[in-house]
């Protein structure tokens, strides 16, 4: 089986192409489906978090993500989609920053417990942490 090999740029121009046709969460590419699109039958086995096609599509997506492309899954199963409303957005976006926030709030109460056992630990001359307070806020 031989599998094609694609630039980070061929490969966001075949999403991006793939994407204009799965507009809606009722026309979600499921991950599998989304994998053998791309790249052909077979490349979807291994079916696990290994599957190197798999991981080249997720890291993929990311980027078209910082590049403003509405790319959304609900994490349900069903699939990728290009965001159609406002309502599938804030959905999507809720759950995403769902763990940021948790990690937020323990860092926040890690902190406080680290400053009072260790008083000098977040000297302003030591560290620059506006950065990552902003984060945390």
């Amino acid at each position: 089986m031989d599998i094609p090999q694609y630039t980070d740029e061929e490969l966001d121009e075949k999403l991006m192409r793939l994407f204009v046709s799965h507009r809606g969460s009722d026309q979600a590419v499921r991950r599998w489906d989304l994998v053998v699109a791309i790249f052909g039958a077979g490349s979807d086995h291994p079916r696990n978090d290994t599957n190197l096609q798999d991981r080249m599509i997720r890291r993929a997506v990311e980027r078209l993500r910082s590049h403003g492309w509405l790319i959304l899954d609900m994490n349900d199963g069903r699939g990728r989609f290009l965001c159609a409303d406002q309502e599938e957005y804030w959905q999507f976006r809720s759950r995403y920053l769902k763990p940021l926030r948790a990690r937020a709030e323990t860092i926040r109460k890690m902190d406080k417990a680290a400053q009072e056992s260790f008083p000098n630990l977040l000297q302003p001359s030591l560290f620059d942490m506006s950065e990552f307070r902003s984060v945390l806020e």
